[in-house]
């Protein structure tokens, strides 16, 4: 029964990358990819495989690209986990883009526009096995470039988690799945463009060792518009009380251009606070993003 399960999911997941693999063309709402959790931004992009909290909520801030395209974005994000089986998210992201002049047909200044995007998500996550989870993600973006062109789409995420202990204290850890899976964005002459849909796998190692713990991830994204993304990252913990991360983004500026990050975390009583710094690039260098939040 359990294998039946397991093989499922993994069937499911082909399917729904196949498809979108014969169409894709190119890219729109590339934000739909762009990692605003600080924790996960810091290690490179990568969210760690973890099942330590019942209940996390935050709500953060990003300031992204300064030095290159600014834009700034708002988040907010919510989950809980019942009886360490069952996992409900919901989240919800607006961002907006530098401000342009506009003209008319004869050259006269018509006004200023401020393009926005926003997103909102809704996801579930089962026990399937102690060490194997699959969860779903659905999503709703959206984005207008110009008074006259604004777009939506649905896309999801479909993945599983594997958490396989060694000892008492260390375990591997993995994630496979399909991320952005959706509708295609079609402008005003017609013309499909894809979500930033990728193919993912990752694999990683973590460990405590008396007030510490450590982890590392490593993770490749195939995107369906014929590109490939490899991240690494590190987070290392003490006494749950302060975390410290780094990681790198080998990408390009179709979806998402590399970069380099660091970060820390703080965790008092519950509350928490994380903040992600990236470097290392001309195009994402200086973006910044913070959260604050509570969990337990």
């Amino acid at each position: 029964m359990c294998r039946s399960r397991i093989y499922g999911i993994i069937l499911m997941v082909l399917f729904l990358a196949m498809p979108r693999f014969a169409d894709a063309q190119s890219v729109a709402m590339s934000f739909a990819a762009l990692p605003t959790d600080p924790a996960e931004l810091a290690m490179g992009g990568i969210s760690e495989v973890s099942d330590d909290t019942r209940m996390d909520a935050s709500a953060g801030y990003m300031l992204y690209s300064p030095s290159y395209v600014p834009a700034s974005y708002m988040t907010a994000q919510a989950e809980y986990v019942i009886k360490d089986k069952i996992g409900f998210s919901l989240g919800a992201l607006y961002g907006k883009c530098a401000e342009y002049e506009m003209f008319n047909p004869g050259g006269l200044s018509s006004g200023y526009f401020t393009p926005a995007q926003m997103k909102f998500n809704a996801g579930v996550e089962y026990k399937v096995l102690n060490f194997l989870s699959a969860g779903i993600k659905l999503k709703y973006l959206g984005e207008s470039l110009a008074p006259e062109a604004k777009y939506g789409a649905f896309a999801g995420d479909v993945y599983v988690n594997a958490d396989v202990p060694l000892s008492s204290t260390s375990s591997l850890v993995g994630r496979a799945g399909v991320a952005n899976a959706g509708t295609k964005v079609k402008s005003a002459s017609g013309q499909g463009y894809s979500l930033p849909s990728s193919a993912l796998v990752a694999a990683g190692y973590k460990s405590d060792f008396g007030r510490s713990r450590l982890s590392i991830m490593a993770q490749a994204d195939y995107y369906f518009c014929n590109t490939l993304a490899i991240s690494a990252g590190a987070s290392y913990t003490f006494n749950d009380l302060a975390s410290l991360r780094a990681g790198y983004h080998v990408g390009d500026k179709v979806v998402m251009s590399s970069f380099a990050s660091a970060g820390l975390g703080l965790c008092l009583f519950g509350a928490k606070l994380d903040i992600a710094y990236l470097f290392g690039s001309d195009v994402m260098k200086n973006t910044l993003s913070v959260s604050v939040g509570y969990a337990f």
